[in-house]
């Protein structure tokens, strides 16, 4: 190696092996990267019904099925199977959704510790019947019995655990019973059941280096060699290694699974975010464009007065003429630099997507307003949406800036209806009062059969609080009680405009 460098030597690939091995085996990390088992969150046995409906409810919402067949069978089934699946299921929550209970923490432990005490009483009693002395049986059937309790909390050490209770197992049917049993079955059998549902769960909820070690160790140590300590036929060896190994496969399979759709979610959320960030970008480029209309208008107002001051009074006095000369020229540099700036933003056609609301040829026209309104209500009636249009109030004349941004909700919050409520009705009131306009766009969700044809992403709902924040109005966006969707906003106008 280069003198100066801290680069460390290669590794020999037996080294890595070697630590895998350890790491299953011994000196690994017990509890999973994500943390202990958990029980899961559904179904929700709901508030009300809580102890004779409240199971049946749970499970027939969940599974689907009919809710008096479900009481009936597990009323014949067993009161105390009743009992402990209502203890089990979470309670539903204010919001509807489960909420976490002490009680259910407390009821599985117990339960894991009676199902540890019962698999150690098999255990031991299979291995007394086939001749192991009393005391070792015990210690191997009290072993396999205390992987239960454990695998909640980890795994990789009910793994250990089992593993060496199953060498110790076959050990003890190879030193005390006699050939015609070991031909039968030479390993104790709840043992090895749990040891197949162990092996899931570290494939599962650990690395797969470490799942794959384990699975490997678990078929030399406990099934491969067991030909060579007893006379059990090859094909039963050979079973319990492709069993071992198929609950090595699945449980990998969904864990990867998972993994994926973590990723994919992550992926998904990501890019909302920045469909997001560009819906925010390219409004406020709009509001950008329409605002050098609004400011292009009154700067050329200003710059035209002024020059013309000189041509409608010939004999101006020199003290007013300089000042009037300053105020065209300082009109026209503003309006000059406000298209230099607005031209940074705007987006080319070219190498853009084009934005399907915006209005043909839109930098020829003036920015649009409530004045057409009927054409929009119009053009959204042609698309399928049964549209009404009502104002209140006296309308008064509306600053440029409102008056646009009153339009491009109308415009969104329909566009959106249509998106995401075909065939729904909607309703759009224009408000006027002395300091405010309030705008308010409603519908009545979709109509049944029809689906929605885009999924969308919320960005037009990004570019209405833009808009609104903009002007330092209000903006509510949610579910109506209806079932449909509403759209409300207050835009400041000033109190001059109320008189």
């Amino acid at each position: 190696m280069a003198a100066g460098t801290d680069e460390p030597p290669p590794r020999h690939p037996a080294h890595g092996l070697l630590d895998t091995v350890a790491a299953t085996i011994w000196s690994g990390r017990l509890s999973p990267p994500d943390g202990r088992l958990r029980l899961p969150s559904g179904p929700v046995r709901p508030r009300r019904g809580r102890l004779v409906g409240g199971v049946c409810a749970g499970l027939a919402r969940s599974l689907g099925w009919n809710v008096w067949f479900v009481r009936a069978l597990l009323l014949i089934i067993n009161g105390p199977l009743y009992v402990l699946l209502w203890v089990l299921m979470p309670p539903e929550g204010p919001d509807g959704r489960a909420t976490d209970a002490r009680g259910r923490n407390v009821v599985v432990w117990l339960a894991l510790l009676g199902l540890g005490a019962g698999t150690a009483a098999v255990t031991a009693a299979q291995l007394v019947g086939t001749g192991v002395p009393t005391g070792p049986a015990i210690v191997v059937g009290v072993a396999v019995g205390t992987a239960w309790p454990v695998l909640s909390w980890s795994p990789l050490l009910a793994w250990r655990i089992l593993a060496v209770a199953e060498l110790l197992g076959l050990v003890g049917f190879a030193l005390w019973t006699d050939g015609v049993v070991l031909r039968l079955w030479p390993w104790p059998i709840p043992g090895l059941v749990l040891l197949a549902l162990v092996l899931f769960l570290v494939a599962l909820r650990y690395e797969r280096r470490i799942a794959a070690c384990a699975g490997a160790v678990t078929i030399v140590v406990d099934v491969a060699v067991a030909p060579a300590l007893t006379a059990v036929p090859l094909y039963a060896p050979l079973l319990l290694a492709l069993v071992m190994a198929a609950a090595l496969v699945l449980g990998d399979s969904i864990r990867t699974r998972r993994h994926v759709e973590r990723r994919l979610a992550q992926e998904t959320d990501r890019r909302r975010q920045d469909l997001a960030r560009q819906a925010v970008l390219e409004e406020r480029a709009r509001i950008a464009r329409e605002l050098h209309d609004v400011v292009g208008h009154h700067m050329s107002m200003i710059a035209i007065q002024a020059e013309a001051a000189a041509y409608k009074v010939p004999d101006l006095p020199e003290p007013l003429r300089v000042p009037l000369t300053m105020i065209n020229q300082a009109a026209r540099a503003a309006l000059a630099e406000t298209r230099r700036i607005v031209g940074l933003l705007r987006v080319d056609d070219a190498d853009g997507p084009a934005d399907e609301d915006a209005e043909p040829d839109a930098e020829r026209f003036p920015p649009p307003g409530l004045d057409g309104l009927d054409d929009l209500v119009e053009r959204a009636r042609r698309s399928g949406i049964d549209v009404s249009a009502s104002v209140l109030g006296v309308p008064v004349p509306l600053p440029i800036a409102v008056d646009v941004s009153a339009y491009r909700i109308v415009q969104e919050a329909l566009t959106n209806v249509a998106h995401h409520a075909p065939g729904a009705s909607a309703e759009v009131v224009i408000g006027y009062h002395r300091t405010s306009l309030a705008v308010r766009i409603t519908d009545d969700g979709p109509v049944q059969g029809h689906r929605s044809t885009t999924g969308g992403g919320g960005h037009g709902l990004a570019g209405m609080r833009e808009r609104v924040a903009m002007l330092g109005g209000r903006l509510s966006v949610g579910p109506s009680d209806a079932g449909g969707f509403v759209v409300s906003a207050q835009l400041p106008i000033g109190a001059e405009n109320g008189h």
